[in-house]
């Protein structure tokens, strides 16, 4: 009874995308910039785009991102022709920096030091210090490839008799990162400050991070008492700096522990080697009722990360509302609705993302939000509930933005249920007609 009346209150789209607009505004390329193009996996899954990612991030670059699919993902199109004929490897990452395309992580690295090296640097700009300094990234590149096989291995293995020999060659690899970790004083690699040898090191050490407490129980960072405090010490620094809070990625949404899910285990990239259910030595008996729980955080509306969910929910509120009813259907095995029901199910879809936007915004208070789109039944029981676990992180927003999202839903569901019937009416009574 409450629902046509109590939705005058949401805020339009119009007013949730002005207020996004302190986000966004300061990152869209401008006139006068160097343009930038940023080719990257349409997952957020390549540890090489990380790369280059963290970098942009952490110059403060503005520039436009191209999605491309690479396989990684048996529901993604085929690599398109247009990228094939533009990048000779048809590899990602790749960025355009004006009339020229670079690719291979390495070398855009490099190319982004030569060119914004004043934004923010991230190699010495004394010529002799920077010698020293490209050196250790060349050789924190080879120590990186033998740890990303040694890893791979260990994480691939099916044979029990090998597991003790490729732990201990994985252990020995992650040695020498540690070593190099101290070898200018940290927290970082080069000392005090982020420099590209951070951003070389940061998407595989993430997945690191997130695959050997998952596959193999074996939680190396848990604390700085543990066998490597430099690595811990190393990630607590990055949570400080502006490159990881983009490229931050939540366990839940990493492509080895995402696709180790029974449902989707069948269709993972072969590169995974993961084979059937239980085949891998150390891995969760159930891998379903193992999966990490994507996080969340404190409500902090109208700044920072809330203001960067409600604009992204504001740009993409059309295709994320067919993609959650699509998503329904397919966890209930329910048939596809008719076009009455279906535009039903999106109409109340686009009520309750423009509730949890304007939250986010700080246009609305959670308990007059969730009035506002029927209360918490919906929030719970409709498509719109699985919107906290698949938010892809760094794929849709960054981690921090998700938290928020899943934290203004959290205020609404728990705030609607409290609301008494005295306050229902007064809303009522000063909703705009």
């Amino acid at each position: 009874a409450f629902m046509g009346d109590l939705s005058a209150l949401l805020p339009s789209w119009d007013a949730v995308a002005a207020a996004g607009r302190a986000w966004s505004a300061p990152r869209a390329p401008k006139d006068g910039d160097v343009p930038l193009v940023f080719y990257r996996d349409t997952n957020s899954w390549c540890h090489y785009c990380m790369r280059v990612w963290f970098v942009l991030e952490q110059k403060g670059l503005r520039y436009h991102t191209v999605r491309v699919p690479i396989g990684d993902d048996p529901r993604e199109p085929a690599k398109p022709q247009w990228y094939l004929d533009m990048v000779p490897t048809g590899c990602v990452p790749a960025l355009r920096i004006g009339e020229g395309l670079v690719w291979e992580s390495m070398d855009i690295l490099l190319r982004l030091e030569d060119v914004f090296g004043h934004r923010v640097p991230l190699l010495p700009t004394m010529a002799r210090e920077r010698v020293t300094a490209v050196s250790s990234l060349a050789a924190v590149a080879d120590r990186m490839s033998h740890l990303s096989r040694s890893v791979d291995s260990w994480l691939a293995n099916t044979r029990h008799g090998r597991e003790i020999s490729l732990r201990n060659a994985a252990f020995e690899q992650l040695g020498h990162i540690e070593s190099a970790l101290g070898m200018h004083g940290g927290p970082f690699f080069l000392g005090p400050n982020p420099s590209l040898v951070d951003a070389l090191c940061v998407g595989k050490l993430q997945q690191l991070r997130h695959r050997l407490p998952f596959f193999k129980e074996c939680d190396i960072l848990q604390d700085s008492g543990g066998p490597y405090p430099r690595l811990v010490s190393w990630f607590l620094a990055l949570e400080d700096t502006v490159g990881f809070a983009a490229v931050k990625q939540e366990a839940a949404f990493d492509q080895r522990v995402y696709q180790s899910h029974p449902n989707r285990r069948g269709e993972s990239a072969p590169f995974l080697r993961l084979g059937s259910a239980r085949s891998l030595v150390g891995e969760p008996s159930d891998c379903a009722a193992a999966m990490p729980i994507p996080g969340t955080a404190p409500l902090v509306t109208g700044r920072g990360p809330a203001l960067e969910a409600a604009w992204l929910l504001s740009e993409r509120r059309q295709p994320l509302a067919g993609f959650l009813v699509r998503k329904q259907q397919e966890w209930r095995g329910l048939a596809p609705p008719d076009s009455q029901q279906l535009q039903h199910e999106l109409t109340a879809l686009d009520e309750q993302l423009r509730g949890i936007a304007a939250v986010l915004a700080g246009l609305l208070d959670p308990v007059t939000a969730a009035a506002a789109v029927g209360g918490s039944t919906g929030l719970v029981t409709g498509p719109i509930a699985q919107l906290s676990g698949l938010i892809g992180t760094p794929r849709d927003m960054t981690t921090a933005a998700a938290a928020q999202v899943r934290a203004a839903m959290t205020a609404m569901v728990a705030g609607c249920g409290n609301l008494p019937e005295m306050e229902k009416a007064q809303l009522v009574a000063t909703a705009p007609t």
